[in-house]
């Protein structure tokens, strides 16, 4: 159990339990998927991992700095893990660090906005299982892989309340979906590796496939805990609570990413900076 790991020993022991979970998943591979295993790549040489390190202001976490140790990436189809993901190399993974820093910036998301979180979640626009924070990036987030660059997954560095400094995340921005996959990217691998060799995949034409794709239901998913206690702000104008009939915003409104609901950033004339979700349908001017 991670948890019964003495802190001073979790580095050297992620690092031991990443290239154990890896011997098992290569083992497999080569049992029942060999074209997988022969698109993983050769190793990322020392000065790669340093200069990823270097780029990302942070040293790397031991369990990935040993998965890079191991296969700078993946090449080619079908991937090692399921459902398309891919593992991304040194160059990939700064690469999509810096897109999506850049879309956190620009949507202004340096700060935590619980209340307004929970009314989206609550009005079913964006949909969150575990203690992670729904933004479009985060210079705290890693990414390790990917499903052509819509579903990545990350290690986390800063969680939501509850969560664990280091936890992997998988974020879908076009379908708004959050959530924990688990403690440790050495936890995440052993699982892997554990379901794996207990038959929980299935190998099709497409690659691995889990057994029960599809049948997860964002729409059941409960407010995470750490919303659930979350109030509203009152309005500014306590005699005045009802909303009126149409908001008119003055500004310049650009558009920065799709999907059923688009998120728009404005800027008003007095340089504050805003971003919302609105139906395109629902919107003029």
């Amino acid at each position: 159990m991670v948890g019964s790991t003495r802190e001073a020993d979790r580095p050297r022991d992620d690092a031991a339990r990443t290239h154990q979970a890896l011997d098992r998943i290569e083992r497999w591979l080569a049992d029942h998927l060999p074209a997988a295993r022969a698109g993983l790549r050769p190793a990322a040489s020392e000065e790669e991992r340093a200069a990823l390190s270097a780029a990302l202001e942070r040293p790397l976490p031991p369990a990935l700095d040993a998965l890079l140790a191991r296969h700078d990436g993946e090449s080619g189809f079908p991937t090692a893990f399921p459902d398309g993901q891919a593992l991304l190399s040194c160059a990939e993974i700064e690469q999509m660090w810096r897109m999506c820093v850049s879309i956190a910036a620009e949507m202004g998301q340096a700060e935590d906005a619980f209340d307004s979180w929970k009314a989206l979640v609550e009005d079913g626009i964006i949909f969150i299982h575990g203690p992670v924070k729904p933004n479009g990036g985060s210079p705290a987030w890693i990414p390790f892989s990917s499903l052509e660059g819509s579903v990545i997954r990350f290690v986390d560095f800063d969680p939501a309340p509850g969560g664990r400094a280091g936890q992997v995340i998988e974020v879908d921005q076009e379908g708004c979906l959050y959530r924990v996959l688990a403690d440790s990217l050495a936890d995440f691998l052993t699982g892997y590796a554990d379901e794996l060799e207990a038959g929980t995949y299935t190998v099709g034409e497409l690659g691995i496939a889990s057994a029960d794709e599809g049948a997860t239901d964002p729409t059941g998913w409960p407010m995470p805990e750490y919303l659930a206690g979350v109030s509203f702000h009152a309005p500014r104008d306590a005699s005045d609570a009802s909303p009126p009939d149409g908001l008119v915003f003055e500004g310049e409104m650009g558009f920065l990413m799709g999907g059923p609901e688009t998120l728009f950033g404005l800027v008003l004339p007095t340089g504050e900076e805003l971003a919302f979700l609105a139906r395109p349908e629902l919107t003029k001017g």
